[in-house]
């Protein structure tokens, strides 16, 4: 069973227009998820809804699969390690209040 450890969303800013397919108000979204015990990953998607044409893909090392070109993953990190990338993207957002 794959655990949440860590999760934030980037808030669109008011006016967007942005059409988000899964009502989400939100640009991007990261997460740092634990799949293994001692096994983490960093995921990194958006709100678009895939396209036709979208490769998406399934990850043989951690079993994460996903649907849109736009989706990021990377695993096999340490708690650190993840938590550090995940907020390290995070820190990159234009945040709005």
């Amino acid at each position: 069973m794959v655990e949440i450890i860590w999760e934030a969303a980037e808030p669109c800013p008011p006016g967007c227009g942005r059409k988000h397919w899964n009502g989400g108000d939100y640009h991007e979204w990261v997460r740092v998820e634990c799949y293994r015990p001692g096994q983490y990953r960093v995921v990194v998607g958006d709100t678009r809804e895939p396209f036709p044409g979208d490769r998406g893909g399934h990850c043989t090392r951690c079993g994460y699969s996903w649907q849109k070109d736009s989706t990021q993953h990377w695993c096999g990190l340490s708690r650190q390690a993840a938590l550090g990338q995940a907020q390290s993207i995070a820190a990159a957002w234009e945040w709005v209040e």
